[in-house]
């Protein structure tokens, strides 16, 4: 669980950096399912719902790259 906070909270970090640059949208992988090992099952929906709070309080658009298409559909979802 804590490493899920470490997740969230560097997400909110990378979006805050952004916007004070007076970013408009960023593009940003999938952190954490590398060599941190989160499952794509697992986190995809909490981290899809914290980033659409994200864009909505900080007023930017987030595009979320992925790797293939079946990755992408779990994040639709």
């Amino acid at each position: 669980l804590e490493f899920r906070r470490v997740l969230f909270r560097s997400y909110t970090n990378i979006i805050k950096s952004a916007r004070s640059a007076n970013y408009k949208s960023i593009i940003t992988p999938s952190l954490g399912t590398g060599e941190y090992g989160f499952v794509h099952e697992i986190i995809a929906r909490p981290i899809t719902q914290h980033l659409k709070y994200l864009s909505v309080d900080y007023d930017i658009i987030i595009t979320l790259v992925l790797y293939s298409e079946e990755l992408n559909t779990l994040y639709i979802q």
